[in-house]
């Protein structure tokens, strides 16, 4: 091909993240690669939950359009913001190492979210950082933020907003890691499937499929397809509560899970362990565990919620 072009979003973060994917095609030795940002739906409406406005998927749809008309040919996303079920013709042909999935707290005011006095305001439009905080301290007002890191960073540091919840791996690619006051441990938040990994999503039938398959990270491509099973197999999306992370360790993997009611007061957990090669068969064993523990219980809650 004499020009790859990478559709990305505008943000920082985004334009960061392709870059990263732009410099390993180069290192194929594919040195004509274009980044063609897009201002998409979600980045315009900043004001509203992405809950009302669509879900993650007024992230990627204008993107997704550009790459059906063969305008790009490769579309880069956080991969926690793909559904676990592409439509067709779209593929997810690679992901690349992941950077640190963990979530951290930022605040102009506390250190942790230990030190938040009781009924303090934690700012998050996140129903998974929402529900887990809320299962840690029940005590604390979530209230919706909207926007790109620097912009969530921006509102948090002024007003009566104690601290703010961000994904570790988003800062560090923006530069922004030095405003991090404590990061949160798996006990008390586990990340969402996918986070901090960077997807390359094509078209099935495109001959770049191929060649982006030749960059994929295959430990972190093991590890977040685990996480993704798993919730697929739950029938979890954005709206869902429910953290994932699977890691690799030589030729074994290890994926602990959590969902938790959006009210924080159940909460449903499992670890299961097993061989690398398979992933599947480990996620399959955690979706089992949580069922037995309650997971029914706090998904049909979920759904009566929905239909008041």
């Amino acid at each position: 091909m004499t020009k790859i072009r990478i559709g990305s979003r505008k943000s920082i973060l985004a334009i960061k993240q392709s870059e990263l994917v732009k410099a390993e095609l180069q290192k194929k030795g594919l040195s004509n690669v274009e980044i063609i940002p897009f201002d998409t739906s979600g980045d315009r409406n900043q004001e509203e939950c992405l809950s009302v406005i669509g879900g993650k998927g007024v992230f990627t749809e204008e993107i997704e359009k550009s790459l059906q008309k063969k305008e790009i040919d490769i579309a880069v996303h956080s991969l926690k913001d793909l559904p676990v079920v592409l439509s067709s013709p779209f593929f997810l042909s690679g992901v690349l190492p992941r950077e640190d999935p963990r979530d951290a707290f930022l605040s102009c005011h506390y250190t942790s979210i230990d030190d938040i006095p009781y009924g303090g305001v934690i700012a998050t439009s996140s129903v998974r950082r929402r529900a887990f905080l809320l299962s840690y301290r029940p005590d604390l007002l979530c209230v919706p933020i909207r926007g790109n890191v620097q912009t969530r960073f921006n509102k948090c540091m002024i007003g009566t907003i104690d601290g703010t919840i961000m994904a570790v791996s988003g800062l560090k690619r923006c530069n922004m890691e030095s405003h991090i006051q404590s990061i949160l441990p798996y006990s008390v938040m586990i990340p969402s499937p996918g986070q901090g990994a960077i997807a390359m999503e094509t078209l099935k039938d495109s001959p770049i499929h191929e060649v982006v398959t030749c960059i994929n990270h295959s430990k972190t491509w093991q590890e977040t397809s685990c996480e993704r099973t798993l919730l697929s197999l739950i029938g979890g999306g954005c709206h869902t509560p429910f953290g994932a992370l699977a890691t690799i360790q030589q030729d074994t993997i290890e994926l602990q899970a959590c969902i938790v009611s959006v009210d924080g007061k159940i909460k449903c957990e499992t670890i299961q362990n097993g061989l690398a090669k398979e992933w599947k068969k480990v996620a399959k064993k955690a979706f089992k565990d949580l069922c037995n523990k309650g997971l029914n219980t706090i998904l049909q809650e979920m759904e009566n919620n929905a239909t008041k």
